[in-house]
């Protein structure tokens, strides 16, 4: 309780001041117009890979999804193809924290082969923190990936795209008096369910997400805007003709985030926020909802010496609720062998956390160090606390050379096997799940506007769930309560041209080892694979023509622990894995202009244009043999027209 109790008279210490500042307003009148503070501090250390809205346009594959577009960054492994689900640095998917806009997001992607949940117009770029994350993120012990709205514009936009699986559309409008405000609407539907009826009657699939922003600017120092976005997915399959469909999935979520954000003086930002969220997952009339509210509050400062200053506190309540007794839950869609009456309790979950981050800048290198302090209660009984320092440093070897080392530590409460709506694990028996992860890079700009960054880094795990990469080693009673150390190093090797050029693309290389230790027993994880390569090429063909093509290729996984289970049982490997993958993407795109401020285009794309299969298991038989069990070939043709005007 006294813990409580501190965190919030902090939390309130950080929020007086922006009362305060608002109450002083009229006598500063006189001020010189407000300056984002962010310009005026020196350059952060880069920790994150970046993609930009156009970059994601262009790479075949995608489909202008700037999520999909992760897995072609270095440290993303996939585990399987197509499937937007990947490792990052060895951290499981459940590791990684979603983030739009500064939400947190329970799913980044619709089933099965879905697109991400947030409409792509909606966004202007993706980062991707890797390891050793900003202090303003955190409750991950793995990496996080947040994504930014596109600046609010006072004016009238609209754009709308319509594909062989979807479609959809986005639309701005600016807000009297004096356009001081802006209001966006935009959706998308999916009617795969018609197409699949086609081919299979006994499948539906539906997919739908919505999002909308209200933007106002009450004076150049204040500014109130809300937030709302959402999205569903249905399952649902017939074992025969003649008996009722059987719901295989049913998830959603809804958030609705308000917020201020103020400026008491030229070189100060404040934002108070509160969102509230209800998710929901569950099969048939059995589920499992999530109802949360959560507050935060952050501070930008920028002191004469070009240091900046960052500080928060948030605070988040989640009521979960289960089906009424043990028997309904222990239908729910969970693997065999997972408690699911431990796993999935009703209860009310509290977390509360603070945080603080100095940029300063000494000659030629800037340090950023942070400090995150996190606390949560389960169940209104058990109780943890987590204190996660971090630090970046930057060095400016020369004008065209950089050098970055990171280092940190993050908690996470034990996580499921993917992340989804409304499902979190009950309690924290075994307590908190740890990582410490560390990396070195150099980044060059070279010529003809090329840059490249190499990075070597080395993560290690403490008190791990992940049940995924023991898959193919045990029982399916195997449970996520099965604590276990993990590690995870390598080499990232990154080249990239942008697409702005006639030609643009990238290169990019992942070396790496991740493994796991049960016990004494310390083996490769199931989807580790020690090569990950990818090229992707942009051409500006001319007339608004642009064609692209992009290599996929990684290493198989793991078999000769599966070899060694089965004793004098051969396996079809080479070195100890299954034989590796390859695919090819392609991408055409055509543009018209009409008039000043529309256009139309049409675009031809396909993921898997070479229809392989890949292998995703292996049986072993001591009759028999060990077979390799393949699936696919996982194929994605779209054509889409798409139109707009600005």
């Amino acid at each position: 309780m006294g813990c409580r109790s501190c965190l919030t008279a902090i939390a309130f210490a950080l929020v007086l001041p922006a009362i305060e500042a608002r109450a002083q307003e009229a006598e500063d009148a006189e001020d010189d117009d407000v300056i984002d503070v962010t310009v005026q501090g020196k350059p952060l250390p880069r920790r994150a890979s970046t993609l930009q809205k156009d970059e994601v346009r262009s790479l075949p594959g995608a489909f202008g999804d700037p999520f999909r577009a992760i897995e072609a960054l270095p440290g993303v492994t996939p585990i399987v193809s197509g499937l937007p689900y990947f490792l990052v640095r060895g951290s499981p998917p459940a590791n990684v924290g979603y983030f739009f806009d500064g939400v947190r997001v329970p799913a980044l992607f619709h089933v099965a082969l879905g697109p991400s949940v947030i409409h792509p117009v909606l966004i202007d770029r993706v980062e991707l923190y890797s390891g050793a994350y900003p202090a303003r993120y955190g409750r991950f012990a793995g990496g996080i990936v947040a994504a930014d709205t596109a600046p609010p514009v006072a004016a009238w936009r609209g754009e709308g795209l319509i594909r062989v699986f979807d479609a959809g559309a986005m639309l701005m409008a600016p807000l009297p008096p004096d356009d001081r405000g802006s209001a966006m609407v935009a959706g998308r539907y999916s009617y795969t369910a018609a197409i699949l009826s086609l081919v299979n009657p006994d499948v539906k699939l539906d997919y739908w997400d919505y999002q909308s922003r209200l933007h106002y600017r009450l004076s150049r120092r204040d500014e109130v805007s809300a937030l709302i976005f959402g999205a569903g997915d249905f399952v649902e399959e017939k074992e025969t003709r003649d008996e009722p469909a059987r719901t295989l999935a049913d998830a959603s979520f809804h958030r609705l985030d308000l917020r201020w954000d103020h400026r008491p003086r030229k070189d100060t930002k404040v934002r108070l926020a509160t969102t509230l969220g209800l998710d929901f997952f569950g099969a048939g009339e059995r589920g499992l909802r999530d109802r949360s509210i959560g507050v935060r509050t952050e501070i930008d400062h920028v002191l004469e010496s070009g240091a900046v200053v960052s500080a928060g506190a948030d605070a988040n309540f989640d009521a979960y609720d289960t089906a009424e007794n043990a028997g309904d839950i222990t239908s729910l869609p969970v693997p065999p062998g997972f408690p699911s009456t431990v796993l999935f309790q009703s209860r009310n979950d509290l977390t509360t956390g603070l945080w603080l981050e100095l940029a300063q800048p000494l000659g030629p290198a800037t340090f950023v160090p942070g400090l995150r302090l996190d606390h949560y209660t389960f169940g209104g009984r058990t109780t943890e606390f987590a204190a996660d320092p971090r630090l970046a440093v930057q060095v400016r070897a020369h004008e065209r050379v950089r050098l970055t080392a990171t280092i940190g530590i993050a908690h996470q409460p034990p996580s499921f096997l993917v992340a989804l709506p409304g499902i979190a694990v009950g309690g924290v028996r075994g307590g908190l799940q740890r990582s410490v992860q560390q990396s070195l890079s150099a980044e060059v700009d070279l010529p003809l506007h090329f840059d490249a960054r190499a990075t070597v880094f080395q993560n290690a795990f403490f008190n791990m769930t992940d049940p995924l990469a023991a898959i193919r080693r045990y029982e399916a009673s195997f449970v996520v309560f099965d604590r276990m150390l993990g590690s995870s190093r390598g080499l990232e090797l990154y080249l990239h041209r942008p697409v702005t050029q006639r030609i643009g693309g990238f290169v990019s290389y992942t070396l790496s080892r991740t493994e796991r230790m049960l016990g004494r027993e310390r083996f490769a994880a199931a989807f580790d694979r020690t090569h990950v390569l990818q090229t992707g090429l942009s051409w500006d063909l001319g007339h608004r023509w642009r064609a692209g093509s992009r290599l996929v290729f990684y290493t198989g996984f793991p078999s000769a622990e599966i070899a060694d289970i089965f004793e004098n049982v051969p396996i079809p490997v080479e070195e100890g894995r299954t034989l590796p993958f390859f695919r090819i993407d392609l991408r055409l795109e055509k543009r018209w202009l009409i008039g000043d401020h529309g256009f139309v285009g049409l675009v031809f794309e396909v993921l898997n244009a070479t229809a392989r299969r890949e292998i995703i298991d292996v049986n072993c038989d001591p009759i028999a043999g060990c077979q390799p069990v393949e699936f696919g070939p996982i194929i994605i043709p779209s054509i889409g027209v798409e139109g707009g005007f600005f």
